[in-house]
């Protein structure tokens, strides 16, 4: 990618783009103006704003539709195991990094169609346990990801989101990489599809 400015999925999606189940790489490349790259097929465009706007439409919808698809206890429970393994990778969860995080789980729509609430409660619970007893939490919260082998599509979203609390605090740390890479061979999915 080129560049001065470059970020990731996860930047993108902090900002409230979750590039859906496809991979695609943004940066700007001066002038404010956007590069999108397709990760599978390295194809790359700058779209226009309208583009932009339809492409977003898109790949939340995509993102909604998913979940709607899937909706169950199993899920969300996987999705906020998930959230919190990434937010703790480095056994940690400091107050700003925990405050993006919350914001991430409430501004997003899609969670928060499992009622009000419930995704950043469960989100919690989930930090407790890890905190608790971290070998023991975090076999917990793998166990719960391993249900989502037999959806990829989820499995694939779920991670996308992990990537995105990845960087809430602006950084994608070796440690939360690993972490997403760890998740991914419970989701039977291949790490180097994410992490760039």
């Amino acid at each position: 990618m080129t560049g001065k400015k470059g970020f990731g999925l996860g930047k993108a999606a902090i900002g409230g783009l979750v590039l859906g189940p496809i991979g695609l790489l943004g940066g700007f490349i001066g002038g404010n103006k956007l590069k999108l790259t397709c990760v599978s097929c390295s194809f790359s465009w700058e779209p226009g704003q309208s583009e932009i706007s339809r492409v977003t439409d898109t790949l939340k919808n995509q993102a909604k539709n998913l979940i709607q698809k899937y909706k169950t206890s199993d899920s969300l429970d996987a999705i906020t195991a998930g959230l919190a393994l990434t937010a703790m990778a480095d056994g940690v969860l400091d107050p700003a990094e925990r405050q993006k995080v919350q914001e991430f789980i409430t501004q997003n729509p899609e969670l928060n169609s499992f009622g009000p609430g419930q995704a950043l409660s469960k989100f919690e619970a989930a930090v407790a346990t890890i905190t608790r007893d971290p070998y023991r939490g975090k076999e917990a919260a793998l166990g719960k990801l391993h249900k989502l082998r037999s959806k990829p599509d989820l499995a694939r979203l779920v991670v996308r989101y992990c990537v995105a609390v990845g960087y809430a605090d602006g950084h994608f740390s070796y440690e939360e990489q690993q972490m997403v890479s760890d998740i991914c061979r419970v989701l039977n999915l291949n790490p180097s599809e994410f992490l760039y």
